[in-house]
């Protein structure tokens, strides 16, 4: 189970949605939602000073919001918060049918996956089993998303 995740997404049915599936997954132990880019990039820089361990695992951020984009998002965090990159993974979640933003996503660094929307129990299976991610969920032996359906 991941320690902290942050939700980011400016449609917020998309976002409840979201907060269902990974409550109701036991997937993370706390999630911070934001409806754009700008709120979760303030939240990280008034956190800035705290312990590594409290930083987020994981971040699932959606492309298109006000004030901050996805892809603005993305481009700033490595400049902000170097010290986050190997603690803070990105998940783009994205209704995008634009091959090339799917492409550069699934070309960028800091992104370990690219999910379209709306999340599934097929899109966390693929989660839990990426090697970003894995160990926080090797010692989970129980099939928790086999019975959501």
């Amino acid at each position: 189970m991941l320690n902290k995740v942050l939700l980011v997404d400016d449609d917020r049915i998309c976002l409840r949605l979201l907060e269902y599936w990974l409550i109701n997954t036991s997937f993370a132990r706390e999630l911070i939602p934001f409806t754009d880019g700008k709120q979760a990039f303030e939240y990280l820089k008034s956190n800035a000073d705290a312990p590594i361990e409290q930083a987020p695992n994981l971040i699932f951020l959606d492309l298109d919001m006000p004030e901050m984009t996805g892809w603005e998002f993305i481009k700033i965090f490595p400049i902000h918060f170097p010290h986050l990159l190997n603690q803070t993974k990105i998940v783009v979640i994205s209704s995008t049918m634009d091959t090339k933003d799917i492409e550069d996503f699934e070309l960028n660094p800091l992104v370990i996956k690219f999910i379209m929307k709306p999340l599934n129990k097929s899109g966390l299976n693929e989660l839990k089993t990426n090697p970003e991610l894995e160990g926080f969920f090797k010692n989970n032996h129980s099939c928790f998303l086999d019975t959501i359906t």
